[in-house]
């Protein structure tokens, strides 16, 4: 059967090789969707909440853009040691390091554990003013590890430690705030304030207050860290379910398109199939003859998509990595994700023949040969 199979499909060479790069143009879209989506949701299993309470200019239209005064800290300090346990500054930046874009942060070392809850993994804190700590996602989406030299702001620097932390910090960079101040001089203002509510006082009650002081009224805005970690999360969750459904869809076309393949291949060899029904084949065997081919298709299909996309996921973690709300994605296809792939290529596929089979060859043997 096999034989009789490769035979045919060699003798229509150019139907194959037309039927073969359809399925895996379609077999490269799904398995690129899924390596996308499954990155998506490892990086958001790894972020949490915070509970700190962040200031900001209110007109800045990016957290670049932002500049807190001296005033404004000073109101913030003026609630130590009460409601407030401790004020942070963040000197944010989004610039492009080693061809990615990525977020830099960068707050007094002393803060970062307690303040920021950043845990350290993995390496050590940064200690001179040529190093650097990257977060979890940040290694995850890069590639980065301890010891990795990154070119930021023309200075070199090197990851010492990888730290795990809440939100979306997970996939930025942080240096201490003296070496920012340092790389970006003169520029060396904050651009968030990060307050840390003691524990049993009211975050609202220490909102209300600063809102109605008259050093940050109507120029500064005043929100809980987890609103807006919360909120990108939900987005990155939403983007990687459309991401999955696509990818659904994909699988899907598949069947319809075996389907069309099958029964145009049929259409067009009416008398052909007549012939082999009169010198003994039963409409079975042509059925799993044609589900055989079709297998076949599908699995060469996936063959190709695998190295093709294996091929752009190498290409696109050196040049063009994918950014969604300043984090890279790269498309990481698990060894999981690859099998079930192969298990979707080897039953659809069938599945769409056998369908077509079913009409096709219920005429007569007679009627199959009269075709021209």
């Amino acid at each position: 059967m096999f034989s009789f199979i490769w035979k045919d499909l060699l003798h229509h060479r150019s139907q194959t090789i037309f039927n073969l790069l359809g399925l895996a143009v379609v077999v490269f879209s799904y398995l690129l969707l899924v390596a996308l989506a499954s990155t998506m949701e490892a990086l958001l299993q790894k972020s949490n909440l915070s509970r700190n309470l962040l200031i900001v200019q209110a007109d800045a239209a990016i957290l670049d853009e932002s500049n807190i005064s001296p005033e404004v800290v000073q109101a913030a300090e003026d609630l130590l040691p009460g409601p407030v346990s401790r004020v942070a500054p963040i000197i944010y930046r989004t610039l492009r390091i080693n061809d990615s874009l990525i977020q830099l942060r960068a707050s007094p070392l002393a803060d970062w554990e307690p303040v920021f809850q950043l845990i350290l993994i993995e390496g050590r804190w940064p200690s001179g003013p040529q190093e650097i700590a990257i977060g979890e996602g940040a290694q995850i989406a890069n590639g980065w590890v301890v010891g990795t030299k990154l070119n930021i702001f023309g200075r070199d620097f090197s990851v010492t430690g990888i730290f795990r932390s809440p939100g979306m910090v997970f996939a930025s960079i942080w240096m201490p705030l003296e070496t920012a101040q340092d790389l970006f001089a003169p520029r060396r203002d904050s651009q968030l304030l990060t307050l840390q509510i003691a524990s049993g006082s009211d975050p609202e009650a220490v909102r209300s207050k600063l809102e109605q002081d008259p050093r940050l009224a109507g120029q500064y805005a005043l929100f809980y860290e987890d609103n807006l970690t919360r909120r990108r999360l939900e987005i990155l969750h939403d983007i990687a379910l459309l991401v999955r459904i696509v990818a659904t869809v994909a699988l899907v076309t598949i069947v319809f398109g075996t389907y069309n393949l099958t029964s145009l291949s049929l259409e067009e060899r009416r008398r052909e199939a007549g012939i082999l029904r009169a010198l003994g084949f039963s409409p079975s065997a042509i059925r799993l003859s044609l589900s055989l081919r079709a297998l076949l298709l599908g699995l060469a299909a996936y063959l190709l998509a695998l190295l093709a996309a294996w091929v752009y996921m190498t290409l696109e973690k050196s040049l063009a990595p994918v950014y969604v709300l300043g984090v890279a994605f790269l498309f990481q296809l698990s060894f999981e994700n690859a099998l079930t792939s192969l298990a979707w290529m080897l039953a659809l596929p069938t599945l769409g023949a056998w369908l077509a089979t079913r009409r096709l060859l219920q005429d007569s043997v007679v009627s199959s040969l009269q075709r021209n």
